[in-house]
């Protein structure tokens, strides 16, 4: 695995109108990583992955890529 990241997550949260779908996510995702996501139904897994995808916004918190 190598040890450059290629996307970082810090303190990420997401809400639809007043309910929280994320909190305060946090992680990175180095080159050569695999990432599974795994959930029940409504759990937030779409959201998450549209927020790596920059296809949605986070409310707060910071996605970052070199």
């Amino acid at each position: 695995m190598a040890n450059n990241v290629i996307l970082t997550l810090e303190d990420v949260s997401l809400s639809y109108g007043d309910r929280p779908i994320i909190e305060a996510a946090s992680f990175g995702i180095h080159a050569g990583d695999k990432l599974g996501v795994l959930g029940v139904n409504g759990s937030g897994k779409t959201t998450l992955l549209k927020i790596l995808s920059a296809t949605l916004a986070p409310n707060s918190g910071t996605v970052t890529t070199p």
